[in-house]
């Protein structure tokens, strides 16, 4: 099946209640999906837009926006977030990406891609994984995401895709 569209917009919002509680034998886990479940809980407030959990594996943790169709989703990993969208069963486009390649040194953790003469030095993972991904994702939910007023597709299923947020 082909879709053809030359600027398709999907509106964004929709009205729903109350988003739902994480499950709580996702919450039992350990290392890094407890890093982001602690630090989410603990910057719940701070998000304009909160996540709301569809799935997981050992891998990742998917996550929808409240309020937002769930034509997008954000794919959280241990050092990436990726924040996908899926239009009618085909995988479109990566919207947003939150990443870090995490390398130790001796007085910590730095991200491996940054430049050597302006890398910064973390305490711990957790800390680098923090500055360089969770909370960049926040800062885009709070400012990009939240100012979105739909979701404009080009491209066909069968080939090259591609999308972005429409603000305003």
């Amino acid at each position: 099946m082909t879709f053809r569209y030359a600027d398709h917009r999907i509106p964004l919002h929709q009205t729903s209640v109350a988003p739902a509680q994480w499950p709580r034998e996702l919450v039992k886990r350990r290392g890094w999906e407890a890093g982001f479940l602690d630090w989410y809980s603990a910057n719940d407030d701070r998000f304009t837009i909160k996540l709301e959990f569809l799935r997981s594996n050992r891998q990742h943790i998917e996550a929808a926006f409240h309020g937002i169709t769930r034509v997008t989703r954000a794919i959280i990993k241990q050092d990436n977030i990726d924040v996908t969208v899926d239009w009618q069963g085909h995988f479109w486009d990566i919207i947003a990406n939150f990443e870090t390649y995490p390398q130790r040194v001796p007085r910590g953790w730095v991200c491996g891609e940054c430049p050597p003469d302006s890398r910064f030095i973390y305490a711990t993972r957790q800390d680098l994984c923090q500055a360089e991904v969770l909370v960049p994702f926040m800062e885009w939910i709070n400012t990009s995401l939240a100012k979105a007023t739909a979701l404009s597709l080009w491209g066909a299923a069968d080939s090259a895709t591609w999308a972005r947020l429409v603000i305003g």
